[in-house]
């Protein structure tokens, strides 16, 4: 690495009398990818907002090559070379990806018509660059999370940076994505462009960052060099506290079976033809690319996708699910994907969203809500979940990342489901959050609750599952169980190797 090209030194900043930032320090290098971790709220999209002038500190000072900078807002720091890819994509859905790179800085002919041929070529050689499967002229809010974040990066590259920040860039990326993603990144390293990334996925910052920098409650804990510390350590500097293992021990035996689906396939092919059982008390782990079907079947089973065949059986018993509504009232709850999207409504409360999915059970035969009812019961599950709130009352919008999902899995359980099916459910949360919930579902298995755990984080699934199951272009390929479960084991069969484990998915 060359010398210092960014320095950020005692940058602190208050919100209200709340002290989000104490005395920060960074110093990223030219061409250094700088990693950044630390729990939610530990200050680490704060110091970015500063950096990218969304906001301006109350103390400190910062350097770009040695020449201290302002950034009274954020177009400033975008004209000294900073591009910010955040998290949640900042796109507009109904518009094309052309026009989501380009929106405001539209190349034109004249001094009236707008450039789109020109546009796109640019826009193309951006998404070649990314080794994107979409067109130009797609629009956005029909592609999958994974390209919505293709366009986001393609958008931050489109500035031809001197930094780039990427927060969680990787998070709905599948690993062959990934793969890509961290190329590009090397690349532009090695150009001399600084890139700083937030990361809650331990392994990718051990494998990429030349430096790691924590944070944690709003100040600085340390900066560490590449090989100087592992995913153990970071955890702890994270969390302030020793952790013995990100992954829970599997104590408790799955029992019979309890559910089982024959011959499930949706429309359009997304899932073709699916079969498989679930014990009780067992958490089975699926598996796959993006692309496989694997949320198209967990929907479809929830009742929301559009199943055109299959049976499902629950106890021996055949039973119909055409809504979500019938998926509760079997005992089936889904906590979906997209936790702001699809789970939570962000405007309301805590406890309205906890109590929304069964409203039926705090209310007085006239169709009225009980109010102590619905307070009590969001008071038990934030208790039980340990979500870090004011209380009841408070926006969801408010919460982090992680305590919003915890909120999700509150308004799932509060339906006491006997199935719980969970979709990505630590994608873009911190590694205490992440540890809280795998204890979870463990526990929840261990007291005969049966889970479908669908996850793009591999060490997750080989951690958590008593049995895999590994899908791809919407059918299971393989079925993986005890010393079958691992990483390379469960990449394999989803990229097309041959046979590993079983695909004999009805007799478990």
């Amino acid at each position: 690495m060359g010398n210092v090209f960014l320095e950020m030194e005692n940058i602190s900043k208050s919100f209200g009398g709340v002290q989000a930032l104490t005395g920060v320090r960074l110093a990223v290098a030219k061409g250094e990818i700088h990693a950044i971790v630390g729990e939610n709220g530990a200050g680490k999209s704060t110091l970015m907002k500063v950096l990218g002038g969304v906001y301006q500190p109350d103390t400190g000072t910062m350097r770009i090559e040695g020449r201290e900078v302002v950034f009274p807002r954020p177009t400033a720091s975008l004209d000294a070379g900073i591009a910010v890819i955040h998290q949640d994509f900042n796109i507009f859905p109904h518009l094309n990806v052309v026009e989501n790179i380009w929106l405001g800085r539209y190349s034109r002919k004249g001094a009236v018509s707008i450039n789109w041929g020109e546009m796109k070529e640019k826009t193309q050689k951006l998404l070649t660059r990314l080794a994107a499967d979409f067109s130009p002229t797609d629009r956005v809010g029909d592609l999958s999370a994974a390209n919505k974040q293709m366009v986001a990066i393609a958008r931050g590259l489109s500035f031809e940076p001197k930094i780039l920040i990427m927060d969680e860039p990787t998070s709905s990326l599948t690993p062959k994505e990934v793969v890509t993603l961290f190329k590009i990144m090397r690349s532009l390293s090695a150009s001399g462009v600084s890139l700083i990334f937030i990361s809650h996925h331990l392994p990718e910052v051990i494998e990429m960052a030349d430096k790691i920098t924590v944070l944690r409650d709003g100040g600085w804990v340390a900066t560490y060099s590449r090989g100087e510390v592992d995913s153990k350590a970071i955890a702890q500097a994270m969390v302030g506290r020793k952790v013995e293992t990100l992954y829970p021990a599997k104590d408790s035996r799955p029992g019979d079976v309890f559910f089982k689906a024959e011959n499930v396939a949706c429309t359009k092919n997304k899932v073709n033809g699916v079969s498989f059982a679930l014990k009780r008390g067992e958490v089975l782990g699926v598996s796959g690319l993006v692309g496989s079907g694997r949320s198209e079947l967990m929907l479809a089973l929830f009742g929301v996708g559009r199943r055109k065949t299959g049976t499902l059986f629950k106890d021996g018993r055949e039973i119909e699910i055409n809504s979500a509504q019938d998926a509760i009232n079997h005992g089936i709850m889904l906590v979906p994907e997209d936790r702001q999207e699809q789970g939570l409504n962000m405007n309301m409360s805590v406890k309205l969203n906890v109590t929304m999915a069964i409203l039926n059970r705090i209310m007085t035969k006239f169709r009225r809500i009980i109010p102590a009812k619905e307070t009590g019961l969001a008071k038990d599950m934030i208790a039980k979940l340990s979500i870090k709130t004011t209380g009841p009352e408070q926006r969801v919008s408010n919460l982090s990342g992680g305590n919003q999902q915890k909120v999700v899995l509150g308004k799932a359980l509060a339906t006491e489901p006997e199935i719980l099916i969970l979709d990505e459910p630590t994608r873009g949360i911190d590694v205490g959050a992440r540890l809280e919930i795998h204890k979870l579902i463990r526990n929840l298995a261990a007291a005969g609750k049966s889970i479908i755990l669908v996850s793009s984080d591999l060490p997750e699934i080989v951690g958590i599952s008593d049995r895999v199951l590994v899908m791809s272009r919407g059918k299971v390929v393989a079925e993986l169980a005890d010393e079958e479960i691992t990483a390379e084991n469960i990449m394999y069969a989803a990229t097309g190797g041959d046979q590993v484990g079983s695909t004999r998915t009805n007799d478990v």
